[in-house]
């Protein structure tokens, strides 16, 4: 847990998190980074003194509306590539940095994304594991009863996910 402080006891509007969203650590395209961008991105956080975040805090500081310091981030990466762990992991060692993956569930061992032993020895390091659905579908196109099934799955695998990444982002009032 992070030592936090209160912003304010008379203040009202909710705490603003800011988020830093990868997907692959390389080059090719625009949900791509090159991994020399992303560790002068990660070092300029360390050099400017930012905390960054797991999960768990990130919730802490959305729901008591408390701060660990000034300088504070999420990172997160989506979808679970295996660069995740060959790239990026190595930088986030370095510089003694929590981050979160939105895993797909399927994707686990699969070509090109993570393994059960890379997930294992990033989580003994500070990297958490979130889930990013089961299929990767958009569950605002799915039926209710589909995305009942997708959640519940997610959970049975992933007990001690707090988050979920929607895909792309999409998300509708009846998949809340």
């Amino acid at each position: 847990m992070i030592e936090t402080k209160k912003t304010g006891s008379s203040k009202k509007e909710p705490v603003e998190l800011p988020i830093l969203m990868y997907h692959s650590i390389s080059s090719g395209n625009s949900l791509r980074v090159p991994k020399s961008e992303f560790a002068s991105h990660m070092k300029w956080l360390k050099d400017n003194n930012y905390v960054t975040l797991s999960p768990k805090e990130a919730y802490q500081v959305l729901t008591t509306n408390s701060i660990p310091s000034e300088k504070y981030v999420l990172i997160t990466f989506d979808d679970g590539y295996t660069d995740n762990y060959t790239k990026a992991f190595p930088i986030l060692k370095q510089y003694e940095m929590k981050a979160t993956i939105f895993m797909i569930e399927q994707s686990i061992g699969r070509p090109n994304h993570l393994t059960d032993e890379q997930m294992d020895e990033m989580m003994a390091h500070g990297i958490s594991i979130e889930s990013h659905t089961i299929h990767h579908l958009e569950l605002n196109r799915l039926s209710k009863q589909q995305q009942e099934e997708e959640l519940k799955r997610i959970k049975d695998i992933l007990r001690s996910a707090i988050f979920s990444a929607y895909e792309n982002g999409q998300l509708s009032c009846r998949a809340l």
